[in-house]
């Protein structure tokens, strides 16, 4: 069975704006979100962890607050999980 947070990931990687000149997507792909960088929030189309550092970059800033609210909820359960085991 496949994660929220993977098809999160996914949905985010299609959606994210193209940057530079490479055309890579603004999310580092060799970076993955730790519990530390929740809870995660936007700055108009940006996805901004709990430091603010900006994680990702979507096309719209909905799509933005979207994905940051299902990001947030999947860490949520998590945390839970963790706690309840």
């Amino acid at each position: 069975m496949v994660s929220h947070l993977a098809v999160l990931a996914k949905v985010l990687l299609w959606s994210c704006a193209r940057v530079g000149k490479h055309g890579k997507c603004a999310m580092a792909d060799d970076e993955k979100l730790k519990p530390a960088d929740f809870p995660v929030h936007t700055e108009q189309e940006q996805i901004v962890d709990n430091d603010g550092k900006a994680i990702a970059k979507a096309r719209t800033k909905k799509t933005a607050e979207d994905l940051a609210e299902r990001l947030n909820a999947e860490e949520d359960r998590r945390e839970e999980d963790r706690w309840s085991a």
